[in-house]
């Protein structure tokens, strides 16, 4: 079977899902192509995507304003932009021929929907809803071609009040990468990566500011800089804020630049401090970590916290110095919403209609 995947890379994420869906069929012998919606950053679409990812951190609240007109308006963002790269996906459909495919961003989806009958081949179409939130417009395009991946059981409802058929809605949960789902010794990742003075029996928080070190970091240190806990910080990019850190030589902050050990970090952590993106919410929620965050964020991260928060997973808070109130509370956590191994059974399902679909 021939898989192509849209996405796009404005914020990591929705292509972190891709590709550990992408990941998934590769295991099992099949043809797979990841396709960025708005090509890359060199194109202009993509330098609007990023100006706009940008512009939501930098204006929170207008963002959700946007985000909330559309939610009443019933449009997504992209109806119109994904007109300006029309030629060049459609192409990279065409000649790739998929027999399905998935989208892990509503632009992709929006696109295949609003192009389909130009695309050459039929093919099934499976959208990945990536946070905790359902996308504005998405019920408008319900249809017997298309199949969409809800992130909890109360999300899939939510679709099928809205219109969606119930035989199109599959409650699957966000896909991760099946590392988060392992159990390491503690001791072990400490050494491995060279946590000298670090201890496994304080608490520990692990403050994360994004791929690029954005977002409100150092507030975090601050606030925590006269508190009995650890911080494990990752900055990501961002080479002057771990500088500033490494600088002030505090026994109980650790910090790293970029990493690709985040489920190991989250394994010696007690909470997270950080974002609440769909994809790093469900990580967190994978390790049991609870999560605090600034409720200043734009949607859908917004809209992330305040879902996560009904089940105690998560702590919305509007200074720096509610952090440490929190850490000192005990919270009830209900997972009974969660769903693992969500990527095992986003690959059955879409293997299984596909298979239907051939035989009919």
């Amino acid at each position: 079977m021939k898989v192509l995947l849209l996405s796009v890379t404005i914020g990591s994420g929705h292509n972190a899902v891709a590709h550990n869906v992408k990941e998934i069929f590769d295991q099992n012998g099949h043809q797979t192509k990841v396709v960025d919606v708005f090509i890359s950053n060199k194109h202009i679409m993509g330098m609007i995507a990023g100006y706009g990812y940008r512009a939501m951190y930098a204006l929170p609240k207008l963002a959700r304003k946007v985000y909330s007109n559309c939610r009443k308006n019933n449009k997504s963002i992209y109806d119109t932009n994904v007109n300006a790269v029309k030629d060049i996906v459609l192409n990279q459909i065409n000649d790739f021929a998929p027999d399905v495919i998935v989208s892990s961003h509503i632009a992709g989806f929006v696109f295949t929907q609003k192009f389909r009958n130009e695309i050459a081949k039929p093919c099934k179409s499976f959208f990945i809803i990536t946070d905790y939130e359902i996308p504005p417009s998405l019920h408008h395009i319900a249809s017997q071609e298309n199949f969409v991946f809800a992130p909890t059981e109360f999300h899939k409802n939510l679709l099928i009040q809205r219109g969606f058929p119930a035989n199109r809605v599959i409650a699957s949960g966000i896909p991760i990468n099946p590392k988060f789902f392992e159990t390491k010794s503690k001791d072990e990742i400490i050494a491995k990566r060279g946590l000298a003075g670090f201890d496994a029996n304080k608490k520990t928080i692990l403050v994360m500011g994004g791929a690029k070190g954005m977002g409100t970091v150092l507030d975090a240190v601050d606030a925590l800089g006269d508190q009995d806990v650890q911080m494990l910080v990752v900055c990501g990019k961002n080479q002057r804020l771990k500088a500033k850190l490494d600088a002030q030589n505090h026994k109980n902050i650790f910090t790293f630049g970029y990493v690709d050990f985040v489920d190991e970090l989250m394994e010696i952590s007690h909470c997270l401090f950080g974002k609440t993106g769909g994809l790093s919410a469900t990580e967190a929620l994978a390790k049991n970590l609870q999560i605090i965050s600034f409720q200043n964020t734009p949607s859908p991260e917004y809209d992330n916290l305040i879902f996560l928060a009904k089940y105690g997973f998560a702590c919305p808070i509007t200074k720096p110095r509610q952090i440490a109130t929190f850490l000192a509370q005990k919270s009830q956590k209900d997972n009974s919403f969660y769903i693992p191994n969500s990527g095992e059974l986003i690959y059955n399902t879409i293997c299984e209609k596909h298979a239907h679909f051939v035989d009919n």
